[in-house]
């Protein structure tokens, strides 16, 4: 989908072949026809809900936005709360939606100890019938510190797809 792009920018941000600016202008582009594709996805009232969001620390929301589609897609209505949300909020918004799933979009690897801890949080604040995902370019270094915690993560678009049949 949208993750070669997105890993192709990041090197040629990282080699110096491409400025900031493009990394932006790229991000912008995509999020408006991710969120311009998720707006036209209808999804019935009576379909389970599953909560996105990117935790704090994590400001890329494209992942976050394209994970929405994609549960859209697979039938489940998402609520979609963007980028850098304290792991207090999106349980919250689980609680308050009783929704039983979240997905977290983990996009860089910039402080993976605020990672773990909002990660930790967030499943103290949620009762064990909530599941969460989490996943990302972001998660590969954390996935051992993860799983304990009795959160899931998620490597593809498929492995997804699949959890969110069960």
């Amino acid at each position: 989908m949208i993750q070669p792009l997105f890993h192709e920018i990041g090197e040629l941000w990282a080699s110096g072949d491409l400025k900031i600016i493009n990394e932006r202008m790229a991000t912008i582009v995509t999020r408006s026809l991710l969120l311009d594709m998720l707006n036209s996805v209808t999804v019935a009232k009576t379909a389970p809900q599953i909560v996105v969001a990117a935790p704090v620390g994590q400001w890329h929301e494209t992942g976050a936005i394209a994970v929405a589609l994609i549960t859209a897609e697979s039938g489940w209505r998402p609520l979609y709360f963007g980028p850098n949300l304290p792991a207090e909020e999106i349980a919250a918004a689980a609680q308050i939606t009783e929704s039983k799933v979240i997905a977290l979009s983990i996009s860089h690897q910039i402080d993976n100890m605020l990672v773990l801890r909002e990660i930790r949080k967030l499943r103290s604040y949620c009762a064990d019938k909530v599941r969460i995902f989490v996943g990302g370019q972001g998660i590969f270094e954390l996935k051992a510190h993860i799983n304990p915690f009795g959160v899931r993560c998620i490597e593809s678009v498929d492995e997804l797809k699949s959890e969110l049949e069960t």
